[in-house]
């Protein structure tokens, strides 16, 4: 299902909308849905990514605790 929206945009990234459409050939509402698909991709990784990276420095902290640890019950 489509819906229609009304959005108020700089008239500079309207411009290159339609010159974008205009060479492509393909209708302003694709490019526009496509770059909000894009851009929610890269949203997902960036929250991905950061979401791995602080794992990875719980799971450092955590084997460092380990490490310790064992290295108190050898002694």
């Amino acid at each position: 299902m489509k819906e229609r929206l009304s959005v108020t945009i700089d008239s500079d990234l309207a411009s290159k909308i339609r010159r974008i459409s205009q060479k492509e050939k393909i209708p302003q509402s694709k490019i526009i849905g496509e770059a909000v698909r894009l851009w929610e991709r890269k949203r997902i990784e960036s929250l991905m990514r950061k979401g791995y990276q602080g794992s990875s420095d719980e799971d450092l902290y955590l084997a460092e605790f380990d490490l310790e640890a064992g290295n108190e019950v050898m002694e």
